[in-house]
């Protein structure tokens, strides 16, 4: 690969790494956490990811995919910046050059913000695309704590400055009045952490949320999504989550439509006992094998 601030991995991701050539998927870590606002370390998450995946069985039940089959290639770790922007642009970058390529970027964060690195990229290649959002929040503030572009902001700044008019929110529960409001304005789907048990008051349905794809799709996972009993380990824990049993099938079928990038965020190995990290590889993986089974169902 041709970008020069990418680090060799310390441990490569399940144990072993295609040659980029004849890779289909590339992995690469995004070690920035610069404007985490509760709990910082999530900056540690790309190599604690690592050294999880080498632990795990492989073999998907749900999709009858072994992820050990999968042409990963591990790229390394970005060299990320002190600046917010600069280290969007390495990411917006590296992963405009692997769908180039022809392959699916896999991102490793770090905090969300990166996911908007992504999303440049894809809007920079004249791609017509939408993304599901596994997450609890919302993340359309227009400013936080003093910035504009931050894990609390960045869906908002997708949504004004990159054109954005797809997003599709899994899980959502934790989100201001104003942020609310906002966008409801702008048209976005979500179904809400309540809705999946039953308990929503007539919000549109996974029908309305996953349906209809676009001719692109990208997947972003915020462990935070999850239930703290599950994922205690993470930026900012909100209660009331989703269960991974309810998560699984859903995330499968948003793995249906043609994917052409995922990330994995706000892992924050310090707090965990074990279980976050654990289940955000298992999440991983099953979006892997998701993503490859569905290629010869379309």
């Amino acid at each position: 690969m041709g970008i020069d601030f990418l680090m060799a991995p310390p441990l490569e991701f399940l144990g072993r790494s295609a040659p980029f050539p004849k890779a289909d998927y590339v992995l690469i870590g995004v070690p920035f956490d610069r404007t985490s606002t509760y709990r910082p370390g999530s900056r540690f998450a790309p190599n604690a990811l690592r050294e999880i995946s080498l632990n795990v069985e492989t073999y998907s039940f749900i999709s009858e995919v072994d992820a050990e089959d999968l042409r990963i290639h591990d790229a390394g770790n970005l060299s990320v910046s002190a600046s917010v922007e600069e280290t969007l642009g390495r990411v917006r970058k590296i992963v405009s050059e692997v769908m180039g390529s022809g392959k699916v970027p896999i991102l490793l964060g770090g905090e969300h913000t990166i996911s908007y690195g992504a999303m440049g990229a894809l809007s920079g290649l004249g791609m017509k695309f939408d993304v599901v959002d596994f997450d609890a929040h919302s993340d359309a503030r227009d400013e936080y704590e003093g910035l504009r572009l931050s894990h609390a902001t960045f869906v908002r700044r997708a949504l004004e400055d990159l054109g954005l008019r797809d997003i599709r929110y899994v899980g959502l529960r934790a989100i201001s009045k104003e942020e609310l409001g906002f966008i409801k304005g702008e048209g976005v789907k979500a179904v809400t952490a309540l809705d999946l048990k039953g308990l929503g008051r007539g919000e549109p349905g996974l029908d309305a949320i996953l349906g209809d794809p676009a001719p692109n799709r990208y997947i972003s996972i915020d462990l935070d999504v999850l239930d703290p009993a599950f994922a205690p380990a993470v930026g900012n824990p909100e209660g009331c989550g989703v269960y991974p049993d309810e998560l699984l099938p859903i995330l499968k079928r948003a793995a249906s439509a043609r994917v052409v990038g995922i990330d994995l965020c706000e892992y924050v190995p310090a707090y965990d006992n074990g279980s976050t990290g654990a289940q955000g590889v298992k999440l991983l993986l099953e979006a892997l094998c998701a993503i490859e089974a569905s290629k010869g169902e379309r």
